[in-house]
């Protein structure tokens, strides 16, 4: 055994102490939820740290294939980024239902949508619901912000945590692909030569593929 809890008198911690093998105790202390807190816990935002190496992802495009995004999420506003799209960038913005191309910004460069492979393999499937980049679950539009969000500021869950918000690569592009749909998970979908060729004309992007 390496390490357990319990509760213990002064005179049974002394005994404790005594015993050859024992290495050390600790007094047990209040946790809170830092989920806005990882990048100082990993050390991201010191002088030498990595956020400042790569100036935060600047013109970095992500590409995530997942169940899409929530355009309207504060982490996909574009305040704050430079009014340019790289020049590499060769995707684009979809429309489809409750979705369109508007949604699109300086931060969310790209949105798509991929469900042949979903549509071939139930014969009898008339119609796709949410037939469009927009996430109807959520997974996407968690992962996503994850990656790249951008900076929000007063965040918190239910009023723990609080801090400003942001993805690992809060300067970056993001570029969502939606292949998970209520309907099923191809993998002919997430393998469509379209997506595959459709982020950048340079191959130093991030690709993510969170299918989980």
């Amino acid at each position: 055994m390496y390490g357990f809890s319990a509760v213990l008198s002064s005179n049974e911690l002394e005994t404790l102490n005594n015993i050859d093998g024992f290495v050390a105790a600790y007094q047990d202390r209040t946790a809170t939820i830092d989920t806005t807190h990882t990048f100082e816990f990993l050390s991201l935002d010191s002088p030498s740290g990595l956020w400042h190496a790569t100036d935060f992802g600047d013109d970095i495009i992500v590409g995530v294939i997942d169940s899409g995004v929530w355009p309207e999420s504060q982490s996909f506003k574009d305040h704050g980024m430079t009014k340019k799209i790289p020049n590499k960038w060769k995707g684009t913005c979809e429309s489809g239902q409750e979705f369109n191309t508007s949604m699109c910004n300086f931060k969310l460069i790209g949105a798509r949508y991929f469900n042949k492979g979903v549509i071939a393999s139930n014969p009898n499937l008339t119609t796709v619901y949410m037939n469009s980049a927009r996430d109807n679950v959520g997974h996407g539009t968690h992962t996503s912000s994850t990656v790249a969000g951008n900076y929000v500021n007063g965040a918190s869950y239910f009023g723990y945590a609080k801090g400003v918000a942001r993805g690992i690569a809060p300067k970056a592009r993001l570029a969502m692909y939606k292949v998970i749909w209520e309907e099923g998970l191809l993998a002919s979908d997430t393998q469509d030569q379209c997506l595959t060729k459709s982020i950048s004309s340079q191959k130093q992007e991030m690709f993510t593929l969170q299918l989980l």
